[in-house]
């Protein structure tokens, strides 16, 4: 039985909508994509200045959120997320697993105003 899960994608470094686009369009390949917000500009909550774009995707598979879990950091890897950026602050794809069955599983990120924009926008607009 498949899962629905609400993702937080989000980019501060490079293209940043390249970044998020072509995340989404990955994503597509390994669940099914039912809604996407619009990608969005935030600024960073630690106040550094930066801007980020981000955007909520909700999506179904039959991976469990450990293995989702595992095959999103993966790609964060080959896109280029590495320590070396983690020291810099540059974050070329953020991927995480958010609510997983109408179950929050990541409070702190639930609560912050760039998941709940997304979530936001993808109540208030018709399905992609």
């Amino acid at each position: 039985m498949a899962t629905i899960y609400h993702l937080s994608l989000g980019s501060n470094c490079g293209d940043r909508h390249v970044n998020i686009r072509a995340a989404i369009d990955w994503l597509d390949t390994i669940a099914h994509v039912e809604q996407c917000s619009a990608i969005y500009e935030t600024d960073s909550i630690n106040g550094d200045g930066t801007k980020y774009c981000n955007c909520v995707l909700i999506c179904s598979t039959e991976l469990d959120v450990d293995k989702l879990d595992k095959t999103l950091k993966e790609y964060e890897i080959r896109a280029g997320r590495t320590a070396a950026c983690r020291e810099r602050g540059e974050v070329p794809i953020d991927l995480d697993i958010v609510i997983a069955d109408g179950k929050i599983i990541r409070p702190r990120d639930y609560a912050r105003s760039y998941f709940t924009h997304g979530l936001h926008l993808i109540t208030t607009t018709t399905p992609n």
